[in-house]
Protein backbone atom coordinates (compact mmCIF):
# COMPACT_ATOMS: atom_id res chain seq x y z
CA UNK A 1 0.00 0.00 0.00
CA UNK A 2 1.57 3.53 -0.96
CA UNK A 3 1.70 6.31 1.44
CA UNK A 4 -0.63 8.54 -0.13
CA UNK A 5 -2.85 6.16 0.37
CA UNK A 6 -3.96 7.34 4.02
CA UNK A 7 -5.86 10.03 5.25
CA UNK A 8 -3.87 12.78 7.18
CA UNK A 9 -5.20 14.24 10.04
CA UNK A 10 -3.62 17.25 12.11
CA UNK A 11 -3.90 16.06 15.64
CA UNK A 12 -3.98 20.07 16.68
CA UNK A 13 -6.60 20.94 14.73
CA UNK A 14 -8.98 18.37 15.17
CA UNK A 15 -7.95 18.87 18.78
CA UNK A 16 -8.92 22.76 18.88
CA UNK A 17 -12.14 22.84 16.75
CA UNK A 18 -13.63 19.62 16.56
CA UNK A 19 -13.18 19.62 12.69
CA UNK A 20 -11.24 17.08 10.54
CA UNK A 21 -8.46 18.26 8.80
CA UNK A 22 -8.79 18.61 4.80
CA UNK A 23 -7.80 14.87 3.42
CA UNK A 24 -5.39 15.02 1.18
CA UNK A 25 -6.37 13.82 -2.16
CA UNK A 26 -7.27 9.97 -2.71
CA UNK A 27 -7.71 7.92 -6.16
CA UNK A 28 -11.42 7.12 -6.98
CA UNK A 29 -10.47 3.60 -6.87
CA UNK A 30 -9.07 3.30 -3.97
CA UNK A 31 -11.46 5.80 -1.82
CA UNK A 32 -13.47 2.51 0.11
CA UNK A 33 -9.95 1.28 0.89
CA UNK A 34 -8.91 4.74 2.16
CA UNK A 35 -12.14 5.05 4.55
CA UNK A 36 -11.45 1.62 6.36
CA UNK A 37 -10.85 2.04 10.44
CA UNK A 38 -7.49 1.29 9.89
CA UNK A 39 -6.58 4.54 8.86
CA UNK A 40 -7.40 6.70 11.17
CA UNK A 41 -5.56 6.82 14.77
CA UNK A 42 -7.14 8.31 17.47
CA UNK A 43 -5.95 10.81 19.34
CA UNK A 44 -6.79 12.34 22.69
CA UNK A 45 -9.24 15.40 22.29
CA UNK A 46 -12.94 16.11 22.83
CA UNK A 47 -15.18 13.78 22.92
CA UNK A 48 -12.28 10.88 22.95
CA UNK A 49 -12.50 8.03 24.50
CA UNK A 50 -10.56 7.33 28.03
CA UNK A 51 -6.85 6.43 27.51
CA UNK A 52 -7.50 2.96 28.58
CA UNK A 53 -10.30 1.94 26.15
CA UNK A 54 -8.58 3.34 23.14
CA UNK A 55 -7.76 1.35 20.34
CA UNK A 56 -5.85 2.41 17.25
CA UNK A 57 -5.76 -0.64 14.51
CA UNK A 58 -2.67 0.27 12.09
CA UNK A 59 -2.23 -2.55 9.07
CA UNK A 60 0.25 -5.24 9.05
CA UNK A 61 2.98 -4.68 7.00
CA UNK A 62 2.23 -7.68 4.36
CA UNK A 63 -1.33 -6.77 3.52
CA UNK A 64 -2.98 -8.79 6.77
CA UNK A 65 -4.64 -8.35 9.33
CA UNK A 66 -4.10 -5.31 11.23
CA UNK A 67 -2.43 -5.22 14.92
CA UNK A 68 -3.59 -3.60 17.76
CA UNK A 69 -1.63 -1.58 19.81
CA UNK A 70 -2.38 0.04 23.75
CA UNK A 71 -0.25 2.34 23.10
CA UNK A 72 -1.09 5.06 20.17
CA UNK A 73 1.76 4.67 17.47
CA UNK A 74 3.03 1.63 19.31
CA UNK A 75 3.11 -2.23 17.85
CA UNK A 76 3.55 -4.53 20.23
CA UNK A 77 6.45 -6.76 19.07
CA UNK A 78 8.26 -4.26 16.72
CA UNK A 79 11.65 -5.44 16.34
CA UNK A 80 14.07 -3.02 18.13
CA UNK A 81 11.35 -2.34 20.52
CA UNK A 82 12.39 -2.17 24.26
CA UNK A 83 9.89 -3.42 27.54
CA UNK A 84 7.81 -0.20 28.54
CA UNK A 85 9.36 1.21 31.80
CA UNK A 86 7.54 1.01 35.02
CA UNK A 87 6.83 3.77 37.11
CA UNK A 88 9.15 3.45 39.39
CA UNK A 89 11.79 3.24 36.66
CA UNK A 90 9.84 6.42 34.55
CA UNK A 91 12.70 9.24 35.50
CA UNK A 92 15.96 7.31 35.38
CA UNK A 93 17.43 6.65 32.22
CA UNK A 94 17.76 3.45 30.24
CA UNK A 95 21.32 2.62 31.17
CA UNK A 96 20.22 2.23 34.82
CA UNK A 97 17.04 0.21 33.98
CA UNK A 98 19.82 -2.67 32.28
CA UNK A 99 20.80 -5.53 34.60
CA UNK A 100 23.57 -5.89 33.09
CA UNK A 101 24.90 -2.23 33.77
CA UNK A 102 24.94 -3.03 37.63
CA UNK A 103 26.49 -6.37 37.18
CA UNK A 104 29.40 -4.91 35.11
CA UNK A 105 29.62 -2.11 37.83
CA UNK A 106 30.05 -4.86 40.72
CA UNK A 107 32.53 -6.80 38.46
CA UNK A 108 34.52 -4.03 38.48
CA UNK A 109 34.39 -2.75 41.85
CA UNK A 110 35.56 -6.39 42.95
CA UNK A 111 38.03 -6.32 40.28
CA UNK A 112 39.10 -2.95 42.35
CA UNK A 113 39.46 -4.71 45.15
CA UNK A 114 41.74 -7.37 44.09
CA UNK A 115 43.53 -5.13 42.30
CA UNK A 116 44.40 -3.17 45.78
CA UNK A 117 44.96 -6.07 47.48
CA UNK A 118 47.55 -7.10 45.14
CA UNK A 119 49.00 -4.03 44.48
CA UNK A 120 49.40 -3.68 48.22
CA UNK A 121 51.10 -7.41 48.77
CA UNK A 122 53.39 -6.39 45.85
CA UNK A 123 54.45 -3.42 47.30
CA UNK A 124 55.37 -5.14 50.40
CA UNK A 125 57.34 -7.84 48.42
CA UNK A 126 59.11 -5.31 46.82
CA UNK A 127 60.31 -3.75 50.11
CA UNK A 128 61.36 -7.04 52.14
CA UNK A 129 63.13 -7.59 48.76
CA UNK A 130 64.89 -4.55 48.72
CA UNK A 131 65.80 -5.06 52.50
CA UNK A 132 67.02 -8.43 51.65
CA UNK A 133 69.30 -6.85 48.61
CA UNK A 134 71.05 -4.53 51.52
CA UNK A 135 72.17 -7.14 53.87
CA UNK A 136 73.65 -9.36 51.61
CA UNK A 137 75.65 -6.19 49.85
CA UNK A 138 75.87 -5.41 52.83
CA UNK A 139 77.98 -8.45 53.86
CA UNK A 140 80.15 -8.82 50.64
CA UNK A 141 81.28 -5.41 51.22
CA UNK A 142 82.00 -5.74 54.80
CA UNK A 143 84.15 -8.86 53.34
CA UNK A 144 86.39 -6.75 50.24
CA UNK A 145 86.91 -4.02 53.08
CA UNK A 146 88.28 -6.85 55.34
CA UNK A 147 86.14 -5.91 58.18
CA UNK A 148 85.67 -9.40 59.87
CA UNK A 149 83.17 -8.01 62.78
CA UNK A 150 81.19 -5.95 60.39
CA UNK A 151 80.56 -9.00 58.37
CA UNK A 152 79.87 -11.40 61.55
CA UNK A 153 77.05 -9.00 62.16
CA UNK A 154 74.69 -9.90 59.14
CA UNK A 155 74.50 -13.59 60.37
CA UNK A 156 72.13 -15.08 62.56
CA UNK A 157 74.13 -17.12 64.68
CA UNK A 158 77.49 -15.81 63.80
CA UNK A 159 80.58 -17.23 65.82
CA UNK A 160 83.03 -15.45 67.61
CA UNK A 161 85.66 -13.68 65.95
CA UNK A 162 89.21 -14.70 66.24
CA UNK A 163 91.34 -16.96 64.61
CA UNK A 164 90.95 -16.98 61.25
CA UNK A 165 87.72 -14.92 61.46
CA UNK A 166 89.90 -12.30 61.96
CA UNK A 167 90.74 -8.90 60.04
CA UNK A 168 94.22 -10.03 59.38
CA UNK A 169 93.32 -13.57 57.88
CA UNK A 170 90.74 -11.68 55.84
CA UNK A 171 92.64 -9.23 54.68
CA UNK A 172 95.20 -11.53 53.04
CA UNK A 173 92.60 -13.43 51.59
CA UNK A 174 91.42 -9.89 49.60
CA UNK A 175 94.86 -9.34 48.48
CA UNK A 176 95.59 -12.95 47.20
CA UNK A 177 91.89 -13.02 45.68
CA UNK A 178 89.80 -9.96 45.66
CA UNK A 179 86.08 -10.15 45.70
CA UNK A 180 84.89 -8.16 42.87
CA UNK A 181 81.81 -8.06 40.91
CA UNK A 182 78.86 -8.74 43.64
CA UNK A 183 75.31 -8.71 42.06
CA UNK A 184 72.05 -9.50 43.39
CA UNK A 185 69.36 -11.92 41.38
CA UNK A 186 65.97 -12.92 42.20
CA UNK A 187 65.23 -12.96 45.42
CA UNK A 188 62.47 -15.55 46.61
CA UNK A 189 60.42 -15.15 49.64
CA UNK A 190 58.16 -17.65 51.44
CA UNK A 191 53.89 -16.99 51.77
CA UNK A 192 54.79 -15.70 55.28
CA UNK A 193 57.26 -13.24 53.95
CA UNK A 194 59.71 -14.08 56.51
CA UNK A 195 62.26 -16.68 54.82
CA UNK A 196 64.40 -15.92 51.67
CA UNK A 197 66.60 -17.15 49.25
CA UNK A 198 68.73 -14.85 46.90
CA UNK A 199 70.69 -15.60 43.90
CA UNK A 200 73.73 -14.09 44.03
CA UNK A 201 77.11 -13.97 42.03
CA UNK A 202 80.38 -12.76 42.22
CA UNK A 203 84.24 -13.47 42.05
CA UNK A 204 87.05 -14.23 43.80
CA UNK A 205 90.53 -13.44 41.93
CA UNK A 206 89.47 -14.88 38.45
CA UNK A 207 87.12 -17.72 39.72
CA UNK A 208 83.27 -16.94 39.33
CA UNK A 209 80.92 -17.99 41.84
CA UNK A 210 76.72 -18.40 41.85
CA UNK A 211 75.00 -19.64 45.07
CA UNK A 212 72.03 -19.27 46.99
CA UNK A 213 72.23 -17.75 50.18
CA UNK A 214 69.13 -17.91 52.66
CA UNK A 215 67.63 -15.04 54.49
CA UNK A 216 65.29 -14.74 57.60
CA UNK A 217 63.61 -11.77 59.48
CA UNK A 218 62.22 -11.69 62.88
CA UNK A 219 61.46 -7.82 64.13
CA UNK A 220 61.86 -6.34 60.56
CA UNK A 221 65.73 -7.44 60.73
CA UNK A 222 66.94 -9.55 57.52
CA UNK A 223 69.73 -11.97 58.63
CA UNK A 224 71.79 -14.32 56.66
CA UNK A 225 71.54 -18.25 57.97
CA UNK A 226 75.11 -18.85 57.16
CA UNK A 227 78.02 -16.29 57.20
CA UNK A 228 80.60 -18.58 57.42
CA UNK A 229 82.23 -21.74 55.37
CA UNK A 230 84.77 -24.88 56.96
CA UNK A 231 88.31 -24.89 56.30
CA UNK A 232 90.05 -28.26 57.28
CA UNK A 233 93.74 -27.76 57.77
CA UNK A 234 96.37 -30.70 58.14
CA UNK A 235 98.77 -30.63 59.58
CA UNK A 236 98.04 -27.66 62.11
CA UNK A 237 101.76 -26.98 62.25
CA UNK A 238 101.48 -24.07 59.87
CA UNK A 239 100.02 -20.84 59.47
CA UNK A 240 97.01 -20.06 56.95
CA UNK A 241 96.96 -16.64 55.77
CA UNK A 242 99.66 -15.57 58.16
CA UNK A 243 97.33 -16.79 61.57
CA UNK A 244 98.12 -20.20 63.58
CA UNK A 245 95.78 -23.02 64.02
CA UNK A 246 94.89 -25.05 66.61
CA UNK A 247 92.62 -27.41 65.05
CA UNK A 248 91.98 -28.69 62.01
CA UNK A 249 87.93 -27.60 61.48
CA UNK A 250 88.52 -24.40 61.03
CA UNK A 251 85.46 -21.34 60.51
CA UNK A 252 86.11 -19.00 57.65
CA UNK A 253 84.53 -16.41 55.62
CA UNK A 254 84.21 -17.05 51.62
CA UNK A 255 88.16 -15.91 50.31
CA UNK A 256 91.30 -17.36 49.30
CA UNK A 257 93.37 -19.42 52.10
CA UNK A 258 96.73 -20.56 51.65
CA UNK A 259 99.37 -22.53 54.41
CA UNK A 260 103.09 -20.86 55.42
CA UNK A 261 105.87 -22.37 57.01
CA UNK A 262 105.87 -21.14 61.14
CA UNK A 263 109.41 -20.75 61.09
CA UNK A 264 112.56 -20.39 58.88
CA UNK A 265 113.71 -24.52 59.56
CA UNK A 266 110.03 -25.94 57.41
CA UNK A 267 109.25 -25.54 54.40
CA UNK A 268 105.66 -25.53 53.02
CA UNK A 269 104.27 -26.48 49.07
CA UNK A 270 100.54 -26.82 48.57
CA UNK A 271 98.02 -24.66 46.50
CA UNK A 272 95.54 -22.19 48.08
CA UNK A 273 91.93 -23.30 48.42
CA UNK A 274 88.86 -21.60 48.23
CA UNK A 275 85.95 -21.33 50.61
CA UNK A 276 83.45 -20.42 47.45
CA UNK A 277 80.71 -19.05 49.76
CA UNK A 278 78.74 -19.52 53.17
CA UNK A 279 77.82 -23.18 53.74
CA UNK A 280 79.63 -24.30 51.35
CA UNK A 281 80.96 -27.97 51.42
CA UNK A 282 84.21 -27.87 53.52
CA UNK A 283 87.19 -26.85 51.93
CA UNK A 284 90.76 -28.95 52.53
CA UNK A 285 93.87 -27.35 52.88
CA UNK A 286 96.78 -30.30 53.50
CA UNK A 287 100.20 -28.66 52.43
CA UNK A 288 103.29 -30.91 52.81
CA UNK A 289 106.19 -29.86 54.86
CA UNK A 290 109.80 -30.73 55.21
CA UNK A 291 112.62 -29.32 57.00
CA UNK A 292 114.33 -26.70 54.91
CA UNK A 293 118.46 -26.54 55.00
CA UNK A 294 118.38 -25.17 58.52
CA UNK A 295 116.07 -27.50 59.72
CA UNK A 296 118.38 -30.46 58.93
CA UNK A 297 121.65 -28.14 60.12
CA UNK A 298 119.75 -27.92 63.39
CA UNK A 299 118.90 -31.36 63.68
CA UNK A 300 122.57 -32.20 63.53
CA UNK A 301 123.52 -29.79 65.52
CA UNK A 302 121.19 -30.95 68.10
CA UNK A 303 122.42 -34.32 67.92
CA UNK A 304 125.83 -33.52 68.13
CA UNK A 305 125.35 -31.98 72.07
CA UNK A 306 122.97 -34.60 72.89
CA UNK A 307 126.00 -37.29 71.89
CA UNK A 308 128.58 -34.94 73.68
CA UNK A 309 126.53 -34.24 76.81
CA UNK A 310 126.18 -38.52 77.17
CA UNK A 311 129.98 -38.82 76.85
CA UNK A 312 130.36 -35.93 79.36
CA UNK A 313 128.65 -37.81 82.11
CA UNK A 314 131.27 -40.45 82.08
CA UNK A 315 128.53 -43.00 83.82
CA UNK A 316 128.52 -46.73 82.57
CA UNK A 317 124.96 -45.74 81.89
CA UNK A 318 124.12 -42.19 81.38
CA UNK A 319 120.70 -41.16 81.66
CA UNK A 320 118.98 -40.71 77.79
CA UNK A 321 121.85 -42.01 76.19
CA UNK A 322 121.16 -44.95 73.83
CA UNK A 323 123.65 -47.32 75.67
CA UNK A 324 124.53 -48.96 79.23
CA UNK A 325 127.81 -50.88 80.49
CA UNK A 326 127.58 -53.45 82.10
CA UNK A 327 129.39 -54.91 85.27
CA UNK A 328 130.53 -52.95 88.35
CA UNK A 329 132.44 -49.86 87.39
CA UNK A 330 133.72 -47.58 89.29
CA UNK A 331 131.50 -44.03 88.88
CA UNK A 332 132.90 -41.14 86.97
CA UNK A 333 135.90 -43.11 85.96
CA UNK A 334 134.44 -44.06 82.12
CA UNK A 335 135.94 -42.40 79.46
CA UNK A 336 134.14 -42.82 75.58
CA UNK A 337 136.11 -41.96 72.74
CA UNK A 338 133.89 -41.36 69.12
CA UNK A 339 135.93 -43.35 66.89
CA UNK A 340 133.67 -42.43 63.54
CA UNK A 341 132.02 -39.58 61.94
CA UNK A 342 128.14 -40.94 62.41
CA UNK A 343 126.81 -37.66 61.04
CA UNK A 344 127.99 -38.10 57.76
CA UNK A 345 125.26 -39.42 55.92
CA UNK A 346 122.93 -38.07 58.41
CA UNK A 347 119.71 -37.66 57.15
CA UNK A 348 116.54 -36.39 59.72
CA UNK A 349 112.97 -36.45 58.91
CA UNK A 350 110.35 -33.89 60.15
CA UNK A 351 107.42 -34.92 62.09
CA UNK A 352 104.68 -32.30 60.18
CA UNK A 353 102.38 -32.49 63.59
CA UNK A 354 104.42 -31.83 66.54
CA UNK A 355 107.69 -30.18 63.96
CA UNK A 356 110.46 -31.93 65.65
CA UNK A 357 113.16 -34.04 63.69
CA UNK A 358 114.73 -37.40 64.01
CA UNK A 359 116.86 -40.05 61.93
CA UNK A 360 119.51 -42.68 62.86
CA UNK A 361 123.20 -42.88 63.16
CA UNK A 362 126.07 -45.43 63.93
CA UNK A 363 128.19 -45.04 66.87
CA UNK A 364 131.45 -46.64 67.16
CA UNK A 365 132.62 -46.05 70.49
CA UNK A 366 135.97 -46.83 72.17
CA UNK A 367 134.98 -47.30 76.08
CA UNK A 368 137.66 -47.33 79.25
CA UNK A 369 136.57 -47.45 82.55
CA UNK A 370 137.78 -48.46 86.17
CA UNK A 371 136.56 -51.90 87.31
CA UNK A 372 136.56 -54.39 90.00
CA UNK A 373 138.00 -57.68 88.85
CA UNK A 374 137.98 -60.42 91.76
CA UNK A 375 137.65 -57.97 94.32
CA UNK A 376 140.85 -56.15 92.53
CA UNK A 377 141.01 -52.77 90.56
CA UNK A 378 141.11 -53.01 87.18
CA UNK A 379 141.01 -50.79 83.94
CA UNK A 380 139.13 -52.32 81.20
CA UNK A 381 138.30 -51.13 78.06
Amino acid sequence: MKDDEYFAHDPAGEAGTGQPAPAAPVDAGAAEQAASPASATSVEGEGAEPESERTAELPAADGGEPAASDTPGHTEGEAGSEPAASEGDAGNPAWLRNPWVWVGVLALVLALVVGAVTCSRSNASDAQKDAVTRVVTGYFDALASGKAQAALDFGANPPAQGGLLSDAALQASQKAAPLTDVRVGDIELNAAGDQAVAQVSYKLGDRAVDTRLGLSTTGGTWELADVTGQLAVSPTSVLVNGQAVTQTLNQVFPGTYAATAANDKVTVTGDPVVVTDPGAATARLSPTLALSQRGTDAAKAAGQAALKACFDTHQSAPQGCPWRISGTVTPGSVQYTLTNDPWAGFKPELDADRLTASGPVRLDVSVAAKTTVNGQPADTT
